[in-house]
């Protein structure tokens, strides 16, 4: 298949939101556990680590903006230009995916039970 086909199925709705949402489930399932042995359990992560990590990682790239919002915080999305409405959109659309298990959300700091979006209020990721 042509890099340009397939370019071009990724931007179909049904195939584009399928991509984001294997993407952003990485995030939240394998992403935490690669970061906290490579750098400790220090967060919020920096954007380089978390860049870092995925690509070593062979991560998807394409939606790293979920990573940065829940490995490094929303305070790094704000202040690079991320308006408080795109913000909302982000949570909510990590808020419809199957929240990661116990053990994986230990190392992350998630706690499922936490809010809307499963993302702990202590991380800074809560509702406002």
């Amino acid at each position: 298949m042509s890099s340009q086909i397939f370019s071009h199925l990724l931007n179909l709705p049904v195939i584009h939101k399928r991509a984001k949402s294997r993407a952003v489930q990485s995030y939240l399932d394998r992403l935490p556990e690669l970061l906290r042995r490579r750098y400790g359990k220090c967060e919020p992560y920096t954007p380089s680590q978390v860049s870092r990590t995925i690509a070593e990682g062979r991560f998807s790239q394409r939606f790293i903006e979920f990573a940065y919002l829940l490995h490094c915080g929303e305070q790094y999305l704000l202040d690079n230009g991320t308006e408080p409405y795109q913000l909302d959109e982000l949570k909510a659309f990590i808020g419809q995916l199957p929240q990661p298990t116990q053990a994986h959300a230990s190392h992350a700091g998630i706690d499922p039970t936490a809010n809307d979006f499963g993302l702990a209020d202590s991380s800074g990721l809560g509702d406002a």
